[in-house]
């Protein structure tokens, strides 16, 4: 055995049944955390963003995370509120850096793409996106939301 192989096996092995210390490899290993994410995050179940009251204002936003991808979840002009994936439909690039705030457009740092805060695409560097299919093309990816009740 060498000792790269001691420090770092290939297999997850637990000292004994009874035992309460994890292996090193439970915290390093890409296969590991790729189960981990798939269980935790993204089968069937639902993952908590924030509570409505977070964002109490029309284009009040909070960014954060479920599993690794980025998400916002921003409240419209119109009180609703919608969760999407914080990249730009056009160069896949972040839009929101900030943490939290408001804002009434969200604009991709790459070509300046803006989105409402109902994030849908409102203008292009060429102009105002007009036409459906440009809308349609460039809006960012919904995520499915579920309010909860008091």
């Amino acid at each position: 055995m060498s000792a790269s192989t001691a420090t770092f096996p290939t297999d997850i092995k637990w000292e004994s049944d009874g035992t309460n210390r994890i292996p090193f490899m439970a915290y390093t290993d890409p296969g590991q955390h790729k189960k981990e994410l798939e269980r935790f995050f993204y089968r069937k179940h639902w993952g908590y963003v924030g509570l409505e009251a977070e964002i109490p204002n029309g284009g009040d936003f909070k960014r954060t995370a479920i599993g690794e991808p980025s998400v916002v979840m921003v409240r419209a002009a119109d009180g609703s509120i919608g969760v999407v994936e914080n990249i730009c439909a056009h160069r896949g690039l972040p839009f929101c850096r900030e943490r939290h705030g408001n804002k009434k457009q969200f604009v991709c740092p790459h070509h300046q793409w803006s989105h409402s805060s109902r994030t849908t695409c409102r203008a292009c560097r060429s102009g105002v996106a007009s036409n459906s299919m440009a809308r349609s093309t460039a809006a960012c990816r919904p995520i499915s939301r579920r309010p909860t009740t008091a």
